[in-house]
């Protein structure tokens, strides 16, 4: 019997109240919520992440899951303290089976994980406690900062014109928003290797596979990334043929050593493709902004481009140039855009090649590791580089949407900028940036 499940069957017929987090450098704004929670039943239950899954940035947690659970221990509210060993809490959720589950008013029921929310709609009353300005991670930006003298400077200008209040206004409009999210899924794979040597017949060098990993890239990974913000009716249209992109990966330093990509001729069967077009007008018309994923590998052809330029739907254009097709896939298909997203070398080719900016209402233009320009420079927020993959798609990710509710392009710019630091600090599309880490994220750079 798990120790949850023990207390649900202790307390049978009491009100029991459960609480979830990672609980990290306890302040005010816990206190007040767990006395909210405790006020809410008889037994108050508080689950504390491991340290393996919290995901609030480099470097944390800064208490160890044994030093968080005493801690919390120690107050008078709380009644049980339990470890969580996973991404979240629906094993402990199924055992306990709470009357109340209780969140800051940050969460509503579609931010919740996917686990959460099934409880909540077998009966488990959500509670919502206002949060106050208190967070760890607001705290630690104002006691250190490891920001260049760059990033400073910016942030401080940035913050005389916009403030935290209207970042979160801009971000809790998302909820209401339907998102069209269109283009090539990836599938990418992670294979782990470990160098032997030279084969002694032959002239190549032989290495042992540890393991892999495979990650949903492309298109799958921006929806993924959008699914806790956006609304519900919000919808990915996308290839069911694979395109699969491998990286061999020196399992020591995480060194990228060659990649292999299986492209098929046609990733839409015709049939497909005609009733996709046909269907493709009300698809946009009936959201609120078009998130149009253009990989270059046969997805998009002009008669599809055309439905999505003239349905009057605000389209954002992410039209990358690759290995695969370097040269080839230019903005140039594109006549048209709300929002373009694209790095230098991709906006230099479409200039070549006739494309006019102009055409374009607005646009981003990334600088890898110098950050990015949107009608003015944001500087990189990058501490902790892991791996670049999917950092571009996730500035897009974020950026999009909040120039479909008119979100000042610097702010726009801004909480892109942060998701791509996010993704930055992740293998390749191995996980989603999770609301609580973004919005950690930027309340450290606002404090």
């Amino acid at each position: 019997m798990t120790l949850a499940k023990d207390i649900r069957d202790r307390h049978y017929g009491s009100t029991i109240v459960h609480a979830h987090g990672c609980f990290d450098l306890l302040h005010p704004g816990h206190i007040t919520l767990l006395k909210e929670a405790k006020e809410a039943g008889d037994i108050l239950v508080v689950s504390v992440t491991d340290d393996k899954h919290v995901n609030k940035g480099s470097n944390r947690p800064l208490m160890t899951l044994k030093e968080r659970m005493n801690v919390l221990t120690a107050l008078r509210v709380v009644d049980y303290v339990i470890p969580s060993y996973a991404e979240d809490c629906e094993a402990i959720l199924a055992d306990l089976k709470p009357d109340v589950y209780v969140k800051g008013d940050d969460y509503d029921m579609y931010s919740l994980l996917p686990g959460e929310q099934k409880f909540m709609r077998n009966g488990t009353q959500f509670l919502q406690v206002p949060r106050t300005r208190d967070s760890t991670t607001g705290i630690l930006g104002r006691l250190k900062s490891t920001r260049t003298p760059v990033v400073q400077e910016w942030m401080d200008a940035f913050k005389k014109q916009h403030s935290l209040a209207e970042i979160e206004d801009k971000l809790s409009e998302l909820s209401e928003t339907q998102i069209l999210v269109i283009g090539e899924q990836i599938k990418d794979v992670y294979t782990y290797v470990e160098p032997l040597a030279k084969s002694p017949r032959e002239y190549f060098m032989s290495s042992r596979a540890i393991h892999t990993e495979t990650h949903q890239g492309g298109a799958k990974a921006v929806i993924r990334h959008l699914k806790p913000w956006v609304s519900q009716e919000s919808m990915l249209v996308t290839n069911k043929i694979e395109i699969m992109k491998q990286r061999f990966i020196h399992i020591g330093s995480g060194t990228k050593l060659f990649g292999v990509q299986a492209l098929p001729q046609q990733i839409l069967t015709d049939e497909e493709r005609v009733r996709l077009i046909s269907h493709l007008d009300d698809l946009a018309t009936e959201s609120g902004c078009v998130l149009a994923m253009d990989y270059g590998h046969g997805f998009f052809d002009d008669n599809m481009r055309q439905a999505l330029l003239f349905s009057g739907t605000f389209l954002a254009v992410n039209s990358q140039t690759n290995s695969a097709n370097y040269g080839y896939n230019l903005a140039t298909k594109w006549p048209r855009a709300d929002y373009a997203c694209l790095d230098g070398p991709e906006y230099t080719l479409a200039l070549a090649n006739g494309w006019k900016s102009i055409s374009v209402n607005q646009l981003m233009l990334t600088k890898g590791a110098a950050g990015c320009y949107i009608g003015m420079d944001i500087p990189s927020f990058v501490e902790d580089y892991v791996d670049g993959v999917g950092a571009g798609d996730a500035l897009f990710a974020f950026s999009a949407p909040l120039l479909a509710l008119k979100a000042a392009p610097e702010v726009a710019g801004f909480v892109g900028s942060c998701a791509a630091a996010i993704q930055c600090n992740i293998m390749g599309n191995s996980k989603p940036i999770s609301p609580e880490s973004l919005w950690s994220f930027i309340e450290e750079l606002m404090a």
